[in-house]
């Protein structure tokens, strides 16, 4: 074989398959927490996004509305 895929790595790619491997409940609470902080932050991003291409767009941009609505 060569360097990178000896002997050792097949056997245990091997072993892995032939032997399950489960997950404690310790590693899914960080795996979630990660998902979560990957989750929020997605989000987070796509509001400030959409908030940045609102400013750019409107920026220059003063509402006056017809009916002042400021005076009792």
């Amino acid at each position: 074989m060569g360097i990178l895929v000896s002997e050792a790595a097949v056997a245990s790619t091997v072993l892995s398959k032939a032997h399950k491997m489960r997950s404690t409940f310790f590693q899914k609470v960080i795996i979630c927490a990660v998902a979560g902080m990957l989750a929020a932050g997605l989000i987070e991003w796509g509001k400030t996004f959409v908030e940045g291409a609102d400013e750019a767009l409107n920026a220059g941009y003063k509402h006056r509305a017809v009916i002042d609505t400021a005076k009792p």
